[in-house]
Formats: structure tokens, sequence, C-alpha cells
């Protein structure tokens, strides 16, 4: 073989080997990559599974706040009535049953 021909041999050795050492080094960064993806994942999965019972809590609190809200009106609505005829005393029970049957409507 002629000296030509090795030193081009040698050559493209050197460069497959280079290749080979950069596509390793590509190969091990992804994967550091994809176990910290993976882990990200894994929380926020966790969080969104927390974070799911939320949802009905908030919607009880807004019954709850409705009905309060409804039954400070029917107080307020009480205490301005004009005083034309005797009221019938309004007990707590009344105005709590009247708020919640407003706010199901």
């Amino acid at each position: 073989m002629r000296a030509e021909a090795i030193v081009t041999l040698i050559g493209v050795f050197l460069i497959v080997v280079a290749l080979v050492l950069y596509l390793s080094i590509i190969a091990a960064s992804l994967s550091k990559t994809q176990f910290a993806l993976g882990t990200v994942v894994i929380g926020v999965r966790a969080i969104a599974s927390q974070t799911q019972p939320l949802e009905d809590v908030v919607g009880s609190i807004a019954r709850d706040v409705s009905a309060i809200d409804e039954a400070l009106k029917d107080l307020v609505d009480a205490a301005t009535a004009p005083e034309e005829e005797p009221q019938q005393q309004v007990t707590s029970t009344q105005l709590t049953r009247r708020s919640r049957a407003r706010a199901s409507q």
C-alpha cells in the first residue's frame, strides 16, 4: 500500500472516531435531559392530582357565599320595608330557607 492511502485511511479512521465520540456525548446529554423531563412530568402530575379536589370545594364555597348574600338581602329588605301594616317577624331559619330556594333556582 502506498503512503498516501495509509494517511487517508488514518484520517478517515480519526474522523469516524471523532464522530462516534461526539454522538456518544450527545446521547449521554439526551439521556440526562430525558431523566430531568421525566422528573418534571411526575411533579406536574402530582400537583394536578393534588389540586383536583379544589374544584368541588370552591363550588361549595361559592354556593355558601350566594346563600349568605341572599340572606343579607332579605334582612335588608325586612329592615327597610315600610311600616304600613304590622310585619310578621321573620326568623333566621325562614331567611335561610328563602335564600337557599333562590340559590337553587
